[in-house]
């Protein structure tokens, strides 16, 4: 598919945008560090569940419990921003195209129905998202940086304090 340019090199392709055009700035969720999360037995993350706050900490929480086309049974979601995808290899799909439009064989799309899919049709195989996964599965968390840095070491201490580790 040829990447589509504006005129001049600068500024939309179609033109000026209407000034009732409403945008907002998007994050993605980061993709690092999957492979420390998928490294942590399902176990946990249902081990750790308090839903009614039995222990007084005011931390209340459950697991997303989630369909897993993979395993072909329900799984706890750990995953995505809100711990609703299953897998990292699920999470590179939907983030391919929720995050950045590319349709591939797990998600056709932002839309993702059949339509469009027959439409566009794949733009990135298999094989591909595959070694997306691989990436995300296995780049490592940064360092933290400035750890003697004073500011840092309240910062860590107010933190604490607040409960945030648990």
């Amino acid at each position: 598919m040829p990447a589509l340019k504006a005129r001049g090199g600068a500024g939309p392709g179609f033109g000026a945008l209407d000034p009732a055009t409403r945008i907002s700035p998007r994050a993605a969720p980061r993709m690092i560090g999957l492979g420390l999360v998928k490294a942590s037995p399902d176990a946990a993350s249902l081990t750790h569940a308090d839903p009614d706050d039995t222990d007084g900490n005011a931390i209340s929480g459950r697991s997303d419990m989630v369909w897993s086309p993979e395993y072909e049974t329900t799984v706890p979601g750990r995953f995505e921003a809100r711990a609703n995808t299953q897998t990292p290899h699920r999470q590179a799909g939907d983030a391919l195209s929720a995050d950045i439009g590319i349709a591939s064989p797990l998600r056709f799309g932002p839309a993702d129905d059949g339509y469009d899919a027959a439409r566009r049709g794949v733009e990135m195989p298999g094989q591909s998202v595959d070694l997306v996964t691989f990436h995300c599965h296995n780049h490592a968390v940064p360092r933290r940086a400035d750890v003697d840095d004073l500011a840092v070491l309240r910062g860590k201490g107010l933190f604490s304090q607040a409960g945030c580790t648990a």
